[in-house]
């Protein structure tokens, strides 16, 4: 699914280059970019943490 996205999300290297200039860590994310916030959110770590929402975006909407 990730795959399908990143092809249809740039028509050309342009498209995708102006996409990595608009996130901090100028990479696109990944699946276990998700699954480690998920991780950390239903360990023992994460117990005190209540009513958060928490960006897992590389950083995208900082430099906006």
């Amino acid at each position: 699914m990730l795959a399908r996205a990143r092809a249809s999300s740039w028509k050309t290297d342009e498209e995708r280059d102006a996409l990595l200039e608009s996130i901090a860590l100028r990479r696109l994310g990944t699946p276990e970019d998700i699954a480690r916030a998920v991780v950390f959110f239903a360990s023992e770590e994460a117990g005190w943490i209540t009513g958060q929402t928490i960006s897992v975006d590389g950083g995208h909407w900082m430099l906006g």
